[in-house]
């Protein structure tokens, strides 16, 4: 029996947290939705998760910071996690920022149901 993929989701926007939920459980995985970059950093530390799914503008500490953390702050195998940036400025500075970064992949807002079955297939199986 296969396990289920384990995806944490980061979004400060309770709109964007109603449809997110939506969406994932109409997805075969197992999610959990945070508020923060904070909270998703202490997720990741504490969870057993395969992808994380970052907005990149929240208040307090916001997505690149978070996955800044992840990335170069934690230990392996917590920093090899797949980290997908959510973003609504899609231009060629944020992406250069983003990869800069370490996110592993870009989302752009709106997005719909197939953009995220597509990232959790690539970084999940």
């Amino acid at each position: 029996m296969n396990k289920l993929p384990k995806i944490l989701i980061a979004d400060d926007s309770e709109f964007n947290q109603l449809y997110l939920e939506q969406m994932m459980t109409t997805i075969e995985c197992d999610f959990k939705i945070v508020g923060d970059g904070k909270q998703a950093v202490e997720e990741v530390k504490s969870g057993n998760y395969n992808l994380v799914i970052m907005d990149v503008e929240m208040p307090g500490m916001d997505g690149k910071e978070a996955t800044k953390m992840i990335k170069q702050d934690l230990q392996a195998p917590l920093n090899r996690i797949p980290v997908v940036a959510l973003t609504a400025h899609r231009d060629e500075a944020m992406i250069r920022e983003i990869e800069s970064i370490g996110f592993d992949d870009i989302i752009s807002k709106p997005f719909e149901i197939n953009t995220i079955k597509e990232m959790i297939t690539r970084y999940t199986g």
